[in-house]
């Protein structure tokens, strides 16, 4: 019987959070298998990371109520700029804890950054922004933990590429495109050949 090298790929989003252990060492193999899974995304789909402009700015609101998609359009706005704010690096902190915690993004937060209803977290559009933000802010403080979302997001929408609709599909094949150049980045910084 095969292993599968890499096996984050085969959690829907409507189940219990995946759990991420460590795996068994495979060597190449491990990265062979994580390439081909993020394939599925990129089959038949040619395009470049440009992400769509925000519809939002973001501005602080002492509303009792987290819109995460208004949220996460302004804080990509943010990170579009040459500093981020402190006070969008805040927010982008609080999305980035969340995820790692539940990874699920829902629709709407209580201020205490509460889910408002935890059945609401299947939206694939707030994971797409969300990730496109951590790409920004990775590549900018080189802060693993942003990569380390951006892993974790991208193992959701390859299981969820037939749920996404074409737009959604580009942006994800350009995430992914984007993703293996940033895990070939930090491997070259540590002399390693992917």
């Amino acid at each position: 019987m095969v292993t599968k090298a890499y096996k984050y790929c085969d959690n829907s989003i409507s189940t219990n959070k995946k759990a991420y252990h460590y795996s068994k060492y495979f060597g190449e193999c491990f990265f062979d298998s994580w390439k081909s899974e993020r394939q599925l995304l990129e089959r038949g789909v040619t395009t470049v990371f440009k992400p769509p402009q925000p519809t939002f700015k973001f501005n602080n609101n002492d509303s009792e109520k987290v819109d995460t998609k208004v949220y996460l359009e302004g804080l990509y706005g943010e990170s579009l700029k040459k500093t981020i704010s402190p006070f969008a690096s805040y927010w982008i902190e609080r999305f980035l804890k969340k995820f790692e915690t539940t990874h699920r993004l829902h629709v709407a937060y209580t201020y205490e950054f509460r889910a408002i209803n935890v059945s609401e977290h299947k939206d694939l559009s707030l994971y797409i922004r969300f990730a496109e933000i951590c790409v920004r802010v990775f590549e900018k403080t080189s802060d693993l933990r942003y990569l380390n979302v951006l892993i974790k997001i991208m193992d959701i929408l390859v299981y969820e590429n037939k749920n996404l609709g074409q737009g959604l599909l580009k942006r994800a094949a350009a995430l992914s495109k984007r993703e293996r150049t940033l895990v070939k980045f930090v491997a070259a910084k540590h002399r390693l050949n992917l």
